[in-house]
């Protein structure tokens, strides 16, 4: 399992592609700060968004958070809301 891309690199990428992170998450209906805080926490949904922009996939940007099928690992005490809500649903 590799490193997450850090968050610059992420940032420098989407405004290579002509955009910016906050512009992202406006045009996809998200708060203004939500992609921002999708680079250092887990929100599939941005992460989906972002990775497709840059023409990546989610497991390549995030390798500790997803595995190369595109499922999210749980591998931290601090993942247990996450993983409950998700066997709610």
């Amino acid at each position: 399992m590799g490193k997450n891309w850090h968050r610059q690199d992420i940032i420098a990428a989407v405004r290579k592609r002509g955009s910016s992170l906050q512009r992202l998450g406006k045009e996809h209906g998200f708060a203004r700060d939500t992609f921002n805080k999708a680079l250092t926490a887990r929100f599939p949904n941005a992460h989906a968004i972002i990775a497709e922009f840059i023409g990546v996939e989610r497991h390549e940007l995030w390798p500790q958070w997803y595995g190369p099928d595109g499922q999210m690992l749980f591998s931290a005490r601090a993942d247990l809301h996450t993983r409950m809500t998700l066997q709610v649903a």
